[in-house]
């Protein structure tokens, strides 16, 4: 079977979500979060590409919208929650210790 980009970039999806869990299990948040925004993001371009269409941007509504995927508005602000997660888990916030401040439960993954 043919690895074309779509493909590729599924598995490279399939890839952070298993870190993902991994990460959870591990009781790792702030690596955990960074992995669940990379699975949402390439899966996002795995339905782009396959289409197609080759985009370069890392926000997940831009994602979603450019794929006509109708997100209820609890979706966008789950969406938005990721991404501002996924940055507060991997840059200096002043006052945020992404070692010391995220819980397990800030994690919502089973």
């Amino acid at each position: 079977m043919e690895r074309g980009p779509a493909r590729m970039t599924l598995r490279l999806a399939e890839e952070h979500l298993n870190a993902a869990m991994d990460e959870n299990h591990q009781r790792s948040s702030q690596f955990c979060l960074f992995h669940i925004q990379q699975a949402v993001e390439k899966s996002l371009k795995a339905l782009l590409l396959s289409r197609n269409i080759d985009v370069r941007t890392h926000k997940l509504a831009v994602l979603a919208s450019m794929a006509d995927i109708e997100l209820s508005e609890e979706d966008m602000l789950s969406l938005g929650g990721i991404e501002r997660e996924y940055t507060r888990s991997r840059y200096y916030t002043p006052g945020f210790d992404p070692f010391k401040d995220y819980r397990p439960d800030d994690v919502p993954l089973v």
